[in-house]
């Protein structure tokens, strides 16, 4: 397996995890939901920079690449986790609160923009 699968999937199953892990410290420690809320997301945020680095110098322009669409599917998944957990903590609708996030929006509009193969910006 290319050094670029490795770097990949390890920082899949690394942010995956920290989801996970981080999803058990609430029963486990008995925290406060709004305690909990703004703990969470400290379990799985990433450097996207040292990745990047990280990739390029192991597995090259493919090692690049691959990590690029790695990061267009985690940066949205992460940001949706960190969000609901965030709503739930302050007692309001996730969904609303999920369709008030830039980066939610933004991410379903470059979906939609590309399912309708538009044209890219210039």
């Amino acid at each position: 397996m290319p050094g670029g699968v490795r770097i990949s999937l390890g920082y899949a199953f690394l942010i995956l995890g920290g989801i996970a892990l981080s999803a058990l410290g609430q029963p486990l420690c008995r925290l406060p939901r709004d305690v909990f809320a703004a703990c969470f997301q400290c379990g799985f945020r990433f450097n996207t920079y040292i990745a990047i680095a990280v990739a390029g110098r192991i597995g090259g322009e493919a090692g690049l690449a691959l990590l690029s669409l790695l990061i267009g599917v985690l940066v949205p998944l992460v940001n949706v986790a960190a969000v609901a957990v965030l709503a739930r903590g302050r007692a309001t609708h996730v969904g609303r609160e999920l369709a008030r996030n830039p980066l939610v929006l933004a991410c379903a509009a470059g979906l939609a923009w590309n399912a309708l193969s538009l044209p890219r910006p210039a």
